[in-house]
């Protein structure tokens, strides 16, 4: 079916091909088997559009739910939106899944045209930077980069690759001072990757010395 002319449906239209050279307004349903292709104007459906194929080179609106099932969604567009995106899931699985097969930038959250979060290709992040050279890289510029907050003990805490504890840096519990806590038997302050002080199980001190005997 081939219309010249707007056409303003207030049942149902079904066919195998749908081709329209200008606006389709749509209370009821607009079923085909191949496709709906539309060249000018608008596709404006207040019930459903199925089809095979919906091609549209003037503003597409819907009213209702929109449901999309494929295997290759492609968007080559940019998404104005005056309120928030919400995206909500009650299935078991991601409410949203992106997977970067080129060797593009996964993520760039821009605030006012700055990059605020940024995911590059191979995963490092980078906060206030684009550059990431390691797994998290943070950029605070004059702020500090990093704050930690906790009810208990505040700081950072290091395992292995294998799960097991290793050190904690932060401070104690209620902010009663600093803490220092390693699985090592030793703790060894360096400079320039030079051991210059090494404080042992015992409490020794080496000062030029890894290995103190009192």
């Amino acid at each position: 079916i081939t219309f010249n002319d707007d056409i303003t449906l207030t049942g149902d239209l079904t066919a195998t091909n749908i081709c329209a050279t200008n606006h389709i307004c749509n209370c009821g349903n607009i079923v085909s088997c191949g496709s709906v292709i539309q060249t000018a104007g608008n596709i404006v459906g207040c019930t459903k559009v199925c089809g095979g194929c919906l091609h549209s080179t003037g503003d597409a609106t819907i009213a209702g739910n929109l449901t999309v099932h494929g295997t290759c969604t492609t968007l080559n567009t940019t998404v104005t939106a005056t309120e928030a995106m919400c995206i909500c899931n009650a299935g078991t699985g991601p409410a949203l899944e992106l997977n970067q097969t080129g060797s593009q930038p996964l993520v760039d959250f821009q605030d006012d045209g700055t990059s605020a979060f940024y995911i590059e290709d191979g995963g490092n992040v980078g906060i206030g930077t684009t550059n990431p050279a390691h797994r998290l890289d943070v950029n605070g510029g004059s702020l500090v980069p990093l704050r930690l907050v906790s009810s208990g003990y505040s700081g950072i805490e290091y395992h292995n690759t294998a799960g097991t504890w290793a050190a904690f840096i932060g401070t104690e519990s209620g902010g009663g001072g600093n803490r220092y806590n390693s699985a090592a038997s030793k703790h060894t302050f360096y400079n320039n990757s030079s051991a210059v002080v090494t404080i042992n199980s015992s409490g020794n001190v080496g000062i030029g010395t890894t290995n103190p005997n009192e």
